[in-house]
């Protein structure tokens, strides 16, 4: 037999009131045999069942879920010592892993954005320095990954270039605003990445990602400066 209180009722759905005080696999069918070893393990040896984040299959509202909650199961006990019940607490955690598994499916999709586009894609910390860049931005540089990670912006930016991009860089930190610089030997679109993010995300092509702006013969001068200036990059 069913007991709860109010605070209990919405984790039900449209069976309350009617569970109340009927028996439990009336009400939770669909889920009792996943239900009724928890609770017989209970009754059968007095022992405490906890879980976190504990999966249950159910129906609730008229139409099939997946929930979550953390659970305390623990056994009601008469004078004798005997078990006659089980004390109940849950508390739901379903949004709350909703949300954990939409943001990782979120976090997959832009990690096969980043790799896969044909967009040089870079990130870097508040200083400047890259922390990350996707395949293409190395193809039009002519340098390895694992040679950008670490190494500044400025030392990728044509010298006309760097008091505009500086100044923007600037107020990019100051205002989150995004900004664009065209005519030199990139075209780069630079963005705030992500609002509490202690980086930024840039992009060098156009806002479409459709086309590099690159200009063609960028990668045959990085090469050439990579093996005149060794580890010039690394300054």
């Amino acid at each position: 037999m069913a007991l709860y209180n109010d605070a209990y009722a919405p984790t039900i759905g449209l069976r309350h009131p009617r569970a109340f005080g009927r028996p439990a696999q009336e009400n939770w069918s669909e889920l009792w045999d996943d239900l009724e070893p928890l609770l017989r393990r209970v009754l059968d040896t007095g022992e405490t069942v906890s879980a976190k984040d504990r999966p249950f299959y159910i129906e609730r509202h008229g139409r099939p879920e997946n929930v979550y909650f953390d659970i305390s199961y623990s056994p009601i006990k008469d004078d004798t010592g005997r078990v006659r019940g089980v004390f109940c607490i849950v508390n739901e955690t379903t949004e709350r892993i909703r949300s954990q598994i939409a943001l990782k499916d979120s976090e997959e999709r832009l990690r096969a954005l980043f790799s896969q586009s044909a967009a040089g894609i870079g990130q870097t910390d508040l200083s400047g320095r890259m922390v990350l860049v996707n395949r293409r931005f190395s193809e039009m540089l002519g340098y390895a990954e694992q040679e950008l990670v670490g190494v500044s912006f400025d030392n990728i930016t044509h010298v006309d270039d760097l008091p505009e991009t500086r100044r923007r860089f600037e107020k990019l930190l100051a205002t989150g605003e995004s900004f664009d610089l065209k005519g030199g030997a990139f075209a780069v679109t630079v963005a705030t990445f992500g609002r509490r993010s202690r980086s930024h995300l840039f992009e060098t092509n156009e806002v479409q990602f459709v086309r590099s702006a690159l200009s063609p013969s960028i990668s045959r001068r990085a090469r050439a400066r990579r093996m005149q200036n060794g580890n010039l990059l690394r300054s």
